[in-house]
């Protein structure tokens, strides 16, 4: 595993971006992403309209609609009952071919070297749509849990979009992920009462929001 290899984990969703979480049953995969990128911040309205992910193959990488697991929102969309936490989970046909995700519970010891990958907005549709920042660090807990970090050489028109895409790193050769939500950063796990498979994942996901330093 290397970091080349990482856009397949990374998907569009709406204006915003996800990543892809493989849990233990092998019957769906989950798209992890922020409850923003689907939900109206004012009305609550939900909307999917963009569902995407690239895959390399034959020198180029080709978009591929990524499919829910179920037509009926109830049986795919779980976002965090907490208000606060923006996080939120899709549930997705099987996707084959990529690795199990490993849970981060401490962070202290974890803060530098970490990669932010995402579709910025307004790069979405154009030839280069993908974007990773390398060298990002992750600050220590604040209230309600919120963390920070420090994305070098980035600008606000970089990271509108790239809310729900990963924050990771690879460590002996596995994915360690956060998600990603600009400007504040939040670390929860996947919202158990709303996805029961979560519960028992032993490779459960750390998720997390950021915002540029």
């Amino acid at each position: 595993m290397n970091i080349d290899n990482i856009r397949e984990y990374i998907v569009i969703v709406n204006k915003g971006s996800g990543c892809i979480f493989q849990p233990e049953d092998d019957s769906y995969s989950y798209v992890l992403t922020a409850k923003h990128n689907l939900e109206d911040s004012e009305t609550k309205v939900f909307a999917l309209d963009r569902l995407d992910r690239f895959v390399f193959k034959n020198g180029n990488w080709d978009k591929i609609a990524i499919e829910t697991f179920s037509d009926s929102k109830s049986e795919y969309y779980f976002p965090h009952p907490d208000k606060e936490k923006d996080a939120a989970i899709i549930k997705i046909k099987k996707v084959n071919g990529l690795d199990k995700i490993v849970r981060l519970d401490d962070l202290e010891e974890e803060r530098t070297g970490y990669s932010l990958c995402g579709y910025p907005e307004f790069r979405k549709d154009t030839y280069s749509p993908y974007r990773i920042d390398e060298n990002v660090t992750i600050f220590g807990t604040g209230n309600h849990k919120f963390r920070e970090g420090h994305i070098p050489n980035t600008s606000h028109e970089e990271l509108v979009g790239q809310s729900g895409g990963a924050i990771l790193k690879i460590k002996n050769n596995l994915i360690i992920y956060i998600i990603q939500k600009h400007p504040r950063i939040l670390r929860s796990s996947p919202p158990a009462e709303s996805a029961p498979a979560a519960k028992n994942n032993a490779d459960a996901t750390s998720k997390a929001r950021s915002r540029s330093a």
